[in-house]
């Protein structure tokens, strides 16, 4: 039998009422347990290969704002290319799933939720392993998690950054859903069929 291990992160503010983070997102990373070390050499020799040394973490919001040790970038332009490039093969090459579920507070009708019925900060406290660890996997639901928003953003026919990036990101995104394996038993269908891809909150906004 085959052993998953699921890692989670977090983007935006779990307040209902905080709109200035509209968006509250968590993307879980799904890795069959005898794929993590292929993942983990694949991000190493993108590390390796930029700072000679693999103590380094893919963060988001630091790498689009040429922040931390993405400071290398910040008048390097192609250098920035070159590594953005390596960045999407990477996450389209290695072996994952993608559980993502993106809250979107403003379309909430508030009268029917509350801080018992949304998604509790409690969720991503369930786990062996803390933020601390720097897992690849982690990292990877961190810069997926905006590649959540931008497909969000184009379900709902709303604005977002449509550069090549952007676009790329998306794609990836799309790959690395979960799908239900095809041969499954009826039984086992009926399980998958429960899944959602993507989750949607609220599930109306799409028909509106």
């Amino acid at each position: 039998m085959k052993k998953y291990l699921l890692f989670v992160d977090e983007s935006g503010n779990l307040d209902l009422y905080n709109l200035k983070s509209r968006f509250y997102i968590l993307c879980g990373t799904a890795v069959e347990d005898s794929k993590k070390d292929e993942i983990k050499v694949l991000a190493d020799q993108i590390k390796f290969k930029y700072w000679g040394e693999t103590n380094i973490v893919f963060h988001s919001r630091e790498i689009s704002r040429n922040e931390g040790k993405f400071a290398i970038f910040k008048n390097n332009p192609e250098l920035k290319k070159e590594f953005i490039t390596d960045l999407l093969n990477f996450l389209n090459k290695a072996p994952f799933m993608i559980f993502p579920v993106i809250v979107d507070k403003q379309a909430l009708d508030k009268r029917k939720w509350n801080k018992i019925k949304i998604i509790q900060k409690t969720l991503t406290s369930i786990s062996f392993v803390t933020k601390h660890n720097h897992d690849i996997e982690e990292q990877i639901s961190d810069m997926l998690a905006y590649a959540v928003l931008c497909k969000y953003c184009q379900m709902t026919k709303q604005q977002y950054r449509k550069t090549q990036h952007e676009e790329k990101l998306i794609r990836i995104l799309n790959k690395k859903l979960f799908r239900a394996p095809p041969n499954a038993g009826k039984r086992k269908k009926h399980f998958f069929d429960q899944i959602k891809s993507l989750g949607i909150i609220p599930e109306n906004i799409l028909s509106k």
